[in-house]
């Protein structure tokens, strides 16, 4: 099955994402949720960024909404996404894909 093209919109975006996330990923050399998910254990060095509420539209590049993370975190927040939500590292129920100030629903592209 070929993979589904992306529009020209949603390209820029993906640039502008991996530029973002390299400086990101250097300003935030810790896993932030590690303190949250394994406490008293030392925090592993961030390699991803996890999107609390979402990536679709613009909230791909919105950095208020990210966390830099290790792998086995990345994995516990979507395997255990009540428990995730509840520790703050996932958006509120009925508040994904949105943003917190509108609370509307990001349009996808």
């Amino acid at each position: 099955m070929p993979t589904p093209r992306l529009s020209k919109t949603r390209i820029k975006q993906r640039s502008e994402y991996l530029k973002q996330r390299r400086y990101y990923l250097w300003a935030h050399p810790q896993c932030e949720a590690h303190p949250l998910v394994f406490p008293g254990e030392k925090p592993l060095r961030a390699v991803e960024i996890h999107h609390t509420r979402g990536t679709i539209g613009s909230l791909l590049c919105e950095e208020q909404y990210w966390r830099a993370i290790c792998r086995q975190c990345h994995s516990f927040c979507h395997t255990f996404i009540k428990r995730a939500r509840d520790l703050g590292l996932i958006a509120p129920v009925g508040e994904w894909n949105t943003t917190a100030k509108t609370k509307h629903r990001v349009k996808s592209l």
